[in-house]
């Protein structure tokens, strides 16, 4: 009883990962303290509300919104802290607009969208947040709709889970979303991998919130898994 107190006391976490988790974990730190343009204050970022989104567009890109709204679900699903994506059709309401356009077409509507960028890119993510709280406040996204629909699609679903605060690319794992060489890989980036879905979950996991540094989201992600395999234990244990 003692031990335990004490342990609550001074926020200590009795757990070790397993290989899986660790490799998770690493992974997460990688993708959501890190950014793959820009400075990022290795803290946690993230919605705290609904992100309501407009799709803005020439045409009607049937495929290209199919794939966005099937990437919203993934996201809504995993997420566990009530955060939800909503696609709108007001874009004065909305607070990420994703732009279906060519980078001449998007760049005549918002001039300092690619400022800075000089490489080249099939699509974007930008997020806006409060360097006080580290709330994201507002996003913009974009879809080069001149790339192939291949192209496309695997951007869309890696943009819009950017944009929830998983800012980064990495080599580390070749068929996941946040893959860095996608342009010189064969193959199809059309879902999420099992790691790509944990990193989501554990992002919008009621415990982590905006601001949190590596050893706050260590703690939390430990009794996360810790709390699964006691849950697991009591199952089998009924059984």
């Amino acid at each position: 009883m003692i031990k335990s107190f004490l342990l609550d006391l001074f926020n200590i976490v009795q757990y070790e990962f397993d290989i899986r988790e660790k490799e998770v974990f690493e992974y997460f730190k990688e993708i959501a303290l890190k950014s793959e343009f820009g400075y990022r204050p290795y803290k946690i970022i993230k919605w705290t509300k609904p992100m309501t989104v407009f799709i803005k567009k020439e045409k009607p890109l049937k495929t290209q919104v199919s794939v966005i709204k099937q990437t919203i679900e993934w996201i809504n699903e995993l997420a566990t802290d009530g955060f939800r994506i909503e696609l709108i059709e007001n874009i004065y309401k909305c607070d990420t607009v994703i732009y279906l356009n060519s980078k001449a077409k998007v760049n005549e509507i918002d001039k300092s969208f690619f400022k800075g960028i000089n490489e080249d890119f099939s699509g974007l993510a930008d997020i806006e947040y409060d360097t006080y709280n580290f709330n994201i406040l507002k996003g913009k996204i974009f879809i080069d709709t001149n790339e192939s629909l291949e192209i496309q699609k695997a951007t869309i679903i890696e943009e819009i889970t950017q944009s929830i605060g998983l800012m980064n690319d990495s080599k580390i794992y070749s068929d996941s979303t946040f893959y860095q060489d996608k342009d010189n890989s064969r193959k199809k980036y059309f879902k999420y991998t099992e790691i790509d879905k944990e990193l989501i979950k554990l992002l919008y996991l009621p415990s982590i919130k905006p601001g949190d540094d590596e050893k706050q989201i260590e703690k939390k992600i430990k009794r996360y898994y810790k709390s699964i395999k006691n849950n697991k234990n009591v199952l089998q244990h009924r059984v």
